[in-house]
């Protein structure tokens, strides 16, 4: 028998050959073919799909987005050396932000038990990666090298820094309650865990000025590492180290009804995700001391970890951290328009601070997103507002079982963007009538 681990250890396989360090791409999951995604978007919408069954063979969604710099096409998936962009134009600011997901489903079905109870089990790999507030012109410098003339002052306030690996299995059950004018369906998706580990890094404050005639850089402040134990993110592993338990909760309201609709079907849908944490022991904390001048050959001639460690004063603990899932708030509305043209309007709040220690976070975002759909074939163009990326315009393509998309792919190809994206996955949906 396959055991859970095994499973995830065939996802997180995938997640190397995908170079991850979420959820289907923007405007997909709240399609009305999306099967088990439409359960990852809203666990509400299990009970509204037009699916007696479905399968989920593998499905995965890796994104990439920041405001230090801007993607074309053929940039292709980037971040393939960490935060180096040597080629890229940059926007250094004193506040830059980068985030990168990487959420793979793996085997997962999808049972209406009749028409008003559905339920599915789904099996997921994610990894999420958030650099906040880090000042642009320091880690440009720390990249490329710093000038042989210019002085910099710079100053880094409420610096966060997570990683975090995890599996999930969850079991989702919904139910419809039907009204002659309209349907309203409840579902949860209760969550078992398992932390592969994380890495993380806060600093409250740190300031910093670079002499070019001495080639030193003088530092006040303190910088906190931490690491779970046994984890490494440039060798993940899967071995979780941790459990936990989380769950998302979903309602959706769908009616052709409402005098302004003139018989066109409208659905509304609210649902809170990723309540829950892991508590992983052991968490190796170390606390340098930046109050010093140091040669700045030390950044240029070693990674940065083993310049912190030879060259600053440090104190370590280890202690028990409890890792807070990245919780968030997503509302969404569709109106069919005719009977294959849908337009829909999402988005997403995080419920997490991106100041909070040990807690990754979502951007916040807004997604229009008109479509054409029928029962083999849909075809999507999203258009998204997102915090700190700005506007991306997206394609998708659904054909058969077969799912292609990106929510920035028009706006690589016609100029640049903030992100850039790639969602694929093969599904079986199964329809009885």
């Amino acid at each position: 028998m396959l055991k859970t681990s095994h499973i995830f250890g065939m996802m997180l396989f995938f997640l190397f050959i995908m170079n991850g360090r979420s959820q289907a791409f923007h405007g997909y999951g709240s399609s009305n073919y999306a099967g088990l995604q439409n359960v990852i978007f809203n666990p509400a919408l299990i009970s509204t799909v037009p699916h007696d069954m479905d399968f989920n063979i593998l499905s995965f969604h890796t994104t990439l987005g920041t405001d230090f710099t801007q993607f074309t096409f053929r940039d292709g998936l980037a971040f393939r050396e960490g935060l180096n962009f040597r080629n890229f134009k940059k926007n250094p600011k004193n506040d830059n932000q980068f985030y990168r997901i990487v959420d793979i489903l793996g085997p997962s079905f999808l049972y209406r038990l009749n028409n008003q109870e559905s339920f599915s089990i789904t099996s997921r790999i994610r990894g999420l990666y958030n650099v906040n507030n880090i000042n642009g012109e320091i880690l440009e410098g720390i990249n490329e090298g710093f000038p042989d003339e210019e002085e910099i002052e710079a100053e880094i306030n409420d610096l966060s820094v997570a990683v975090h690996v995890w599996g999930e299995v969850g079991l989702t059950y919904g139910f419809s309650f039907d009204h002659v004018n309209y349907t309203f369906t409840a579902a949860t998706t209760v969550k078992r865990l398992e932390g592969v580990g994380g890495l993380f890094a806060n600093a409250e404050s740190i300031t910093g000025s670079y002499n070019p005639r001495g080639r030193r850089i003088t530092s006040e402040g303190a910088l906190t590492l931490s690491t779970t134990e046994n984890f490494d993110n440039t060798d993940i592993k899967f071995k979780p180290n941790a459990g936990g338990f989380g769950f998302d909760l979903g309602f959706v309201f769908e009616t052709e009804y409402l005098e302004f609709l003139y018989g066109k079907k409208f659905r509304l849908g609210l649902s809170v995700h990723d309540i829950g944490s892991i508590t992983y022991s052991n968490t190796t904390s170390i606390t340098y001391d930046l109050d010093k001048r140091v040669p700045v050959s030390i950044f240029e001639e070693q990674s940065l970890t083993a310049a912190l460690n030879r060259n600053y004063d440090k104190s370590k603990e280890i202690s028990s951290v409890k890792i807070v899932l990245p919780t968030s708030l997503r509302l969404f509305m569709d109106l069919q328009y005719s009977e294959k043209f849908f337009i829909g309007l999402e988005t997403s709040t995080s419920l997490t601070s991106k100041n909070s220690p040990f807690r990754n976070r979502v951007f916040n975002y807004y997604t229009l997103n008109p479509r054409f759909e029928k029962k083999w074939i849909s075809v999507y163009s999203p258009i998204t507002f997102q915090q700190h990326t700005g506007l991306t315009w997206g394609l998708g393509l659904r054909l058969g079982i077969i799912v292609l998309g990106s929510e920035a792919l028009m706006s690589n190809i016609i100029a640049s963007s903030k992100v850039t994206d790639i969602y694929a996955g093969i599904r079986i949906p199964v329809y009885l009538e």
